[in-house]
């Protein structure tokens, strides 16, 4: 809940131009410098390298696509993120559709929904983040009729999260749908959206016990808890610079499940300055924009995954294109008006 008011509470501070962005570029530097010195104190230092070298490329591709393609044409920023969102709305529903038909490479344990994904949360945050910034898009459309259909699509993929039984993708889809309904001046549709996140939050526990536990132990967060403190304990032998970037699984047997402590752990108290860096940049420069609830989203998500430096994954580049973008869209209306849908 803290993460979130910081969150929240950056979005809203004033800020000179070229500050925000700044910030950024540096913090992305920082964050690639910051893998590369990890790799120093790393049992696994080939793995740094070349998953350093891969950041690195990403980090000019999504950060690039925010101060070269979008910076000059504005009006290609709400037809990428369409273009984003439609494809995992796509698959979102094609996995669905596939659990509905009772494919059995379509469900995986406790009978959560996998569809085309490898793993249950990453249809729920896939689904979750897609809703998300549908939402904001649709409510900038101006004809009252297709905003009002494409309204009501947009839920459909609640869905999917529902199906998932990933708790953080449906905690981080409820959050982002209410604070994109505030930053768009709709307090009361965000109030009952509320409502129904806590009656359907109610409604899963009853019906559906294990959704609460999936261990014998009866751990809330299913295991994560004795991992944290474990990755702790690692971090503690270089809490500078990390154990190595990109190494976690290696030497704990899992992922993190929480992208902060991940990052933390990997590159050290500079890595984790770097990537805080890029966050409140990009959050401080698209300050009141629509796509804020898209990144509460995100950020709340992975809390309790760690899938932004997973490339391969399905989450990683929409999660940075959202957060990039939502920094772009504060300077782009001082460009040109955006074209509705």
């Amino acid at each position: 809940m803290l993460f979130l008011a910081v969150v929240l509470a950056v979005a809203w501070v004033p800020a000179r131009p070229d500050r925000p962005d700044l910030l950024v570029q540096v913090g992305a530097l920082g964050l690639a410098a910051a893998a590369l010195v990890s790799s120093l104190p790393s049992p696994h230092r080939g793995t740094s390298l070349a998953q350093t070298a891969v950041l690195l490329v990403m980090l000019v591709m999504v950060v690039g696509t925010g101060y070269s393609r979008w910076r000059p044409a504005p009006g290609l920023l709400r037809g990428d993120l369409v273009a984003m969102t439609v494809t995992g709305s796509f698959w979102s529903l094609t996995s669905t559709a596939l659990v509905l038909a009772k494919e059995p490479w379509a469900i995986g344990p406790y009978g959560r929904a996998v569809g085309v994904f490898s793993n249950a949360n990453y249809l729920g945050m896939v689904s979750a983040t897609s809703l998300v910034t549908a939402l904001a898009l649709t409510l900038g459309v101006t004809d009252v009729r297709r905003r009002r259909w494409a309204f009501a699509a947009t839920f459909v993929l609640l869905v999917p999260v529902a199906l998932s039984q990933s708790r953080g993708a449906a905690l981080a889809a409820a959050a982002g749908v209410i604070v994109t309904l505030l930053a768009l001046g709709r307090s009361r549709a965000a109030l009952a959206a509320l409502v129904a996140g806590l009656a359907a939050a109610v409604g899963a526990a009853l019906l559906v016990p294990d959704l609460l536990s999936r261990l014998p132990t009866d751990d809330v967060t299913s295991g994560r808890w004795a991992l944290w403190r474990t990755l702790l304990e690692l971090w503690a032998q270089h809490p500078v610079v990390g154990i190595g970037y990109r190494t976690t699984e290696l030497v704990a047997g899992m992922s993190a499940h929480n992208i902060l402590l991940a990052t933390l752990v990997e590159t050290g108290v500079i890595g984790l300055l770097a990537l805080l860096a890029v966050m409140v940049g990009a959050l401080w420069s698209g300050r009141r924009s629509p796509l804020l609830g898209a990144v509460v989203c995100v950020l709340v998500a992975e809390q309790s995954e760690s899938t932004l430096f997973g490339w391969a994954g399905p989450t990683a580049l929409t999660a940075w294109l959202v957060l990039i973008a939502h920094g772009r869209w504060g300077q782009a209306q001082k460009v040109a008006k955006l074209s509705a849908v």
